[in-house]
């Protein structure tokens, strides 16, 4: 019996080395099961695409253009992403979330759709997406996130990254710009014009790659909108930009543009953007922006005519009574503006104003006709003669906003009471009493017919009807009248 307990108590410490394997064997296979299950899912990676580096899947690195970014600026950031697991993702999402002082460029959206990522699509297979974004104008200087999410499962759950870091830095130009000059000082539509200034290198080193550039279309993008401006300047014998390969410590150039103003272009002042850039001894490249400030300016032209006379005197001719009413008509016959048009007429040795001075006709764009009316008389000056001249004063602000005084001097003709009867400025008197006589005459004929029919149709005997008839015909006009006031009343 003694036996049989120490040969089981022996097989047992014979099977306990034995257990202990298998349940570490065991416990070692689901470790490595376990392992290659994490390995076969799908894993997305999202990488910084200028430092990405396979062996190092944690680089987080953020890829932006330019770097730093400006305050006020627009900046590109850029990932890559990668599936560096062994099964493919499907429905993949990607989400920005911006916050100050970054906003997303108009036009673009926080979300992008991947779609689907193969198994181990990483380097150059993996995808890259872009973002653009706007730098406040007021960001300070400094190292700012930018927080990035996916989801691979359509947006039903979301994966948040951690941060990715944007530098943002006053860049300090070390160019400077001056003796800015554009000859003429104001362009005529159609005209040529050149531009020149001085580029000074205020580095203490040699700089590179000096570009010089007239933005003749500029891009403009806020938050809300993306529109394109363009200029009406178009270069002559040159291009638009200029490149000076190196440049010396305190060394300046003169740069010249010649342009020439479109001959649509509208009168106004003009902010022609410049562009210089530059890469200096240490690699850096740096850009910034300056205007020029260019006046279009086409002098304004019109017409100033009499467009309507009715001076005439009451007598004869040269008689220091002559007056009446002159419509003086002006039209702007240039391309700019003529704002806020007044008309004075001023008395003149012949001509004297007899009622309001001025008058205001308003605005005027191109080709637009507008009219003012005055009342004028002779005086004793114009006796010896037919004519006359009226003095205007035309006041208005051209398209540039100056306010322009000029005096025109139009003539005038002096008419007798005949001569405004001959063209119809006044009716004839002899012609209009002619007009009277001849249409009381067709009245009193038609009334004198009008009383023969009343009486022949009138019942009454017939020795009153031939009385009454006798009395009309033969008293003609007077008989009638005698027949209206009697002969109706009463039968005889």
């Amino acid at each position: 019996m003694g036996n049989k307990k120490d040969n089981y108590q022996a097989a047992i410490k014979t099977l306990i080395p034995a257990f202990v394997f298998l349940i570490l064997f065991f416990s070692l296979i689901g470790i490595n099961t376990a392992a290659v299950s994490l390995t076969n899912l799908a894993d997305v990676r999202v990488r910084g695409e200028s430092t990405f580096n396979k062996m190092n899947v944690n680089n987080y690195a953020v890829n932006q253009d330019p770097d730093p970014a400006e305050p006020g600026g627009i900046v590109t950031v850029r990932w890559k992403i990668e599936n560096t697991g062994r099964e493919a993702v499907n429905n993949l999402i990607l989400e920005v979330e911006p916050s100050y002082p970054l906003s997303l460029v108009a036009g673009e959206s926080a979300r992008q759709v991947i779609g689907s990522l193969e198994s181990r699509q990483t380097g150059k297979e993996g995808v890259i997406v872009k973002y653009r974004f706007i730098v406040a104008g007021d960001a300070p200087e400094g190292t700012y996130e930018i927080n990035l999410r996916y989801s691979a499962d359509n947006g039903k759950t979301w994966v948040k990254l951690r941060p990715f870091n944007l530098d943002v830095k006053n860049v300090n130009l070390e160019l400077l710009v001056s003796d800015v000059r554009t000859t003429p000082e104001r362009v005529a539509p159609g005209k040529r014009f050149n531009i020149s200034f001085r580029i000074t290198n205020l580095e203490d080193n040699w700089i590179e790659n000096v570009r010089t550039e007239l933005e003749l279309e500029k891009t403009t993008t806020t938050t809300t909108t993306v529109s394109l401006r363009s200029y009406p300047f178009i270069p002559v014998g040159s291009t638009n930009y200029n490149v000076i390969k190196s440049m010396p410590a305190g060394k300046s150039y003169m740069i010249k543009f010649n342009l020439m103003a479109d001959p649509t272009a509208d009168s106004n002042a003009y902010n022609l953007p410049l562009r210089i850039s530059y890469k200096d001894s240490h690699g850096n490249n740096f850009s910034r922006e300056y205007y020029i400030g260019i006046i279009v300016y086409d002098p304004p032209s019109y017409v100033l005519k009499l467009d309507s006379n009715g001076v005439y005197s009451s007598k004869k001719p040269y008689s220091p009574d002559a007056r009446g009413k002159i419509v003086i008509g002006i039209s702007n016959t240039g391309r700019g503006d003529m704002n806020f048009v007044a008309l004075t007429l001023e008395d003149t040795k012949k001509i004297s104003v007899v009622g309001p001075r001025e008058e205001y006709v308003g605005n005027l764009k191109s080709d637009d006709y507008e009219s003012a009316e005055f009342e004028v008389a002779t005086h004793k000056e114009s006796r010896k003669t037919e004519e006359a001249t009226v003095r205007v004063k035309v006041e208005f602000k051209d398209a540039l906003n100056n306010p322009v005084t000029q005096y025109r001097e139009l003539p005038i003709k002096l008419y007798s009471r005949s001569d405004a009867e001959k063209l119809g400025l006044v009716l004839n008197e002899n012609k209009s009493s002619m007009f009277m006589l001849y249409t009381l005459g067709v009245l009193l004929v038609m009334f004198w017919l009008a009383m023969i029919i009343d009486c022949i149709r009138r019942e009454m005997s017939a020795h009153a009807k031939l009385l009454w008839l006798a009395t009309i015909i033969l008293a003609n006009i007077l008989g009638a009248a005698i027949y209206f006031l009697f002969g109706r009343k009463k039968k005889i």
